[in-house]
């Protein structure tokens, strides 16, 4: 009696399921069949999280690890896969490689401190470019480019160096922000700018020491359509605390 064989949209799913239980499987699965690899390496890239130093997070593989692959594979293999990225690098040359191979990045986290120059290199992701977390000075380059990120509808910001926030209207369905608030003066500023320039806008969050006077200026002049909230500060400022935070903020992204 022979073994009836198992149609092939059932093993694929059998495979992704399992490599999105268990991630530290994926590797061992991906070598099953030609098939079966290309069905797990969708889960495998989908979401990476890359550092430059193993040093100091011994449970992510540092970028030396994973550059063979970025260099073995087709030019539009990450592209194609990787949907969200987290990148915690020093050295901006390997930041500008790695951005320059994920170009159809959803979901993006960024600490580069330090760092000119860098926000050209997120560009090329500004058609799918859906959620941001990053710092000011990243985010000021990527406003200062001129180019429009359609579907952009969330960001985060660090202070970690504060600059004025730029007008939005370069993300015109901006839908949610998270500031962390550098100074008693600055938030006021921040607030009327998204106002005025993201009129999609539906939800602020500002991160600070003290908030209780946050929220009533908020609720005492925002229209009532904008949700808002003022919390104690949970956004990286340093990063070590950055994945920490990314891991946090990435199932709000998804939702």
């Amino acid at each position: 009696m022979s073994t009836p064989s198992v149609p092939v949209e059932i093993l694929e799913t059998i495979f992704e399921y399992a490599a999105l239980l268990s991630p530290s499987t994926a590797p061992s699965l991906s070598i099953v069949s030609k098939h079966i690899q290309i069905c797990v390496e969708k889960i495998m890239y989908s979401s990476l999280i890359i550092v430059d130093d193993d040093s100091r997070y011994p449970e992510i593989a540092p970028f030396e690890k994973i550059m063979p692959t970025f260099q073995k594979r087709p030019a539009d293999f990450f592209a194609t896969y990787v949907k969200s990225l987290c990148l915690i690098f020093r050295d901006s040359s390997s930041t500008e490689f790695i951005l320059g191979k994920c170009t159809g990045l959803r979901h993006l986290g960024l600490w580069c401190p330090g760092r000119i120059g860098i926000g050209a290199w997120i560009l090329p992701s500004a058609p799918t470019l859906e959620g941001l977390l990053t710092d000011r000075r990243i985010f000021q380059e990527v406003a200062d480019s001129g180019v429009t990120f359609p579907k952009l509808k969330y960001f985060w910001l660090s202070s970690s160096d504060y600059l004025p926030l730029a007008s939005l209207h370069w993300a015109p369905a901006l839908e949610a922000v998270c500031l962390d608030i550098y100074s008693a003066e600055s938030w006021i500023d921040d607030i009327e700018t998204i106002m005025s320039s993201a009129p999609t806008i539906e939800s602020i969050v500002m991160e600070a020491v003290e908030t209780w006077h946050i929220r009533e200026w908020m609720e005492a002049r925002l229209p009532s359509h904008v949700a808002y909230d003022a919390r104690p500060w949970k956004i990286a400022r340093e990063e070590f605390s950055f994945i920490k935070y990314w891991r946090e903020v990435l199932p709000e992204l998804t939702m």
